[in-house]
Parts: C-alpha cells; structure tokens; sequence
C-alpha cells in the first residue's frame, strides 16, 4: 500500500469513529424522528454510539458502516450526507475534509448531489440541484431491474418460469432475486465498477447480466459475463 493511501485510510478512521464518538445520541434521535427513521428507536442506545448502533440509524447493514469507518470501501454519496446530518457535521471546512479524505474529493457543490436527498442545513452549499445524466441513468437501471426481479419471481411463483422473458428465469431460486434485488441499490451507488465485484451464484449472474443487456448497459453485462468463480446456485 502507498504511503499516501495508508495515511488517508488512517485519517479516515480516526475522523469518522471521533465524530460517531463525540456525536449527541440525543441529537441523532430527534434528527432520526424528523425524518420518519423506519427503525425503532427503543434500539438505539442513549449514549455512545457504537459502529453497529450507526449502521442501524443509517439503515446500512452492519458490515457496510464497518468496512466505510475502516476505510476499506468509499461511501455513497447518500450514506455520507447522512452520516453528517446524524453526526451533526454542519461546519463547511469539516465538511469538506470529511469528503476529501472518504470520497477523494471536496463536498460536491453541483451534479455529484443528484437524485439525493440532501439535509436542510447543507442546502446553502448546493449551488446547482440539476439532475445528472450519470445518476438518472443509474437509478433508472436499479428501478428496471428491481421491476424484472419481481417480474420474474412472480413467473416463479406461479410455477411458470418459462413463461418469463429472460431465458435463465428457470435457473434462478426466487430467494436468489429477492436477495440481489435487496442488495443492488448499494451495490451501484458511487461505484463504477459494481459489476465485476458482485458476489452472485453463476445462474443469478447469467439472469442478472441478461437483464443489464436488455436495457442496453452492455458494459455492466459483460463484467457480469465472467464470474469470480462462484457456480452455486
């Protein structure tokens, strides 16, 4: 690893767990209930946060969180907006040494927020909402493929899976696409190259990479095309 690397990674880790640290649990509830949090707050803690407690107010799996505050994975753009609105990182300099050092790049002022729902008090830095091309085209592609997956369970659970248009239909388990499906959205967030790390069983990725060619991502199939060598079903 480059020195440089090593030294942002730890930089990293010690910024996000002292601000999860020195963040209000109080503060974080009443932000969590103006904002319809889906979860119950008897869970959280009225103290300390713990990396397991944040992952859960930021409705993130546990092991995504881990992996962001370790530096191991960049967060979305989403995940990190949200983690300064609970962590009440409000100071425009903090802010930008938050994104500089996670995302390789000062807070975005322009198309990089799009199709986010940005926190109120970081409205003012946002000087042009305009959708992107980039993030439409990508919400889009999780919305079609969220659309086929239930499509295709639905042929599954009826028992005709050849009445599906995507061949490799009657390859796949129903709990297979339920469980791609649920994982997708964070999968492609902020990540180019989403494709070629995606761990799926050979028949999910042939039925995945199927559907990308059939809403033109040609790219993102062709990644899909070579497994990395798991064949389970």
């Amino acid at each position: 690893m480059e020195p440089e690397e090593r030294e942002r990674r730890e930089t990293v880790k010690a910024m996000l767990s002292k601000l999860r640290k020195a963040a209000d649990p109080q503060e974080i509830q009443a932000t969590l209930r103006a904002s319809h949090f889906g979860g119950e707050m008897k869970y959280l803690p009225q103290t300390t946060f713990s990396q397991a407690d944040l992952a859960y107010a930021l409705e993130a799996a546990a092991r995504t969180y881990e992996a962001v505050e370790r530096a191991d994975r960049r967060p979305s753009t989403a995940l990190l907006l949200r983690f300064g609105q609970l962590c009440s990182v409000r100071e425009p300099a903090l802010l930008d040494r938050l994104w500089q050092h996670t995302k390789g790049h000062p807070f975005p002022r322009k198309s990089d927020l799009v199709g986010c729902t940005v926190p109120e008090e970081f409205h003012h830095l946002v000087l042009d909402d305009e959708p992107s091309k980039e993030v439409a085209s990508r919400a889009a592609m999780v919305s079609s493929l969220r659309a086929a997956a239930l499509r295709a369970i639905g042929h599954l659970l009826m028992e005709r899976p050849q009445a599906d248009p995507n061949p490799h239909t009657p390859n796949v388990a129903a709990v297979a696409l339920i469980k791609t499906t649920e994982g997708l959205a964070e999968a492609v967030d902020g990540d180019e190259g989403w494709a070629e790390k995606v761990q799926l069983p050979s028949a999910t990725r042939e039925w995945l990479a199927w559907e990308l060619r059939s809403l033109g991502h040609g790219e993102a199939a062709q990644a899909l095309a070579e497994p990395p060598g798991d064949t389970s079903r």
